[in-house]
């Protein structure tokens, strides 16, 4: 029987930006998180197994921070696979800054947890 792990995890670019310039700026953190959690092999580096399935939501936004607003990308993760798995938070950090469009955003910080599967 298989059991699904889902995780949310969210990147906080601690960048705020303009009417203008938000459409690049968002497509940008989409792509880098696209990039990231739809290689097969790259998720099975951040739990360890390899899955049966994975599917992931995405959704980029500007949100409240202390210091006014920042961009905020967030994920919602899927994994199917014989048993329940871990997600690896500071390989993915490491996965994320590596990516060249990390340099954007300097102070970026992320953030993970566990959360109930919501079939």
């Amino acid at each position: 029987m298989s059991e699904v792990s889902s995780y949310f995890v969210a990147v906080h670019t601690g960048v705020d930006y303009t009417l203008d310039e938000y459409d690049t700026a968002a497509g940008k953190l989409v792509a880098l998180l696209t990039h990231i959690l739809s290689s097969r092999e790259t998720v099975s580096s951040l739990i360890g197994v390899d899955p049966e399935s994975v599917t992931s939501e995405i959704e980029v936004s500007l949100e409240p921070s202390k210091d006014g607003r920042e961009l905020v990308g967030k994920a919602v993760i899927d994994v199917m696979c014989s048993m329940k798995v871990k997600f690896d938070k500071p390989q993915f950090s490491k996965l994320v800054k590596a990516m060249p469009d990390a340099q954007l955003w300097p102070a970026m910080k992320i953030a993970k947890k566990q959360v109930p599967y919501d079939a």
